[in-house]
């Protein structure tokens, strides 16, 4: 796992990537299924919805989620660099 080669070994590495990867797995069964029983009751339009509208949201949290991320960073750096203390960081920050 590329998780464990880059973060130190904790008692608690294995856990947290072991309840990611089901939790991520048994999210996605379940949307499946949940899909699976639309388009078996016929409603083509609402299983349609279910696939693209849920794939829009989490893209767009994703989205979202990363910019706060980038500009939050990039003004922690440039308070830090106001004080003098400034810190190098990686090639995301702007």
């Amino acid at each position: 796992m590329h998780v464990l080669e880059i973060w130190p070994p904790t008692r608690y590495v294995r856990p947290f990537a072991g309840v990611g990867f089901l939790g991520a797995f048994t999210t996605f069964s379940t949307w499946m299924v949940d899909t699976d029983r639309l388009l078996g009751h016929g409603h083509y339009a609402v299983a349609a919805f279910n696939v693209f509208g849920s794939l829009f949201a989490g893209l767009a949290a994703t989205v979202l989620g990363l910019a706060i991320g980038r500009t939050a960073l990039a003004r922690r750096v440039r308070l830090a660099a106001r004080h003098g203390r400034a810190r190098r960081y990686g090639w995301w920050v702007r």
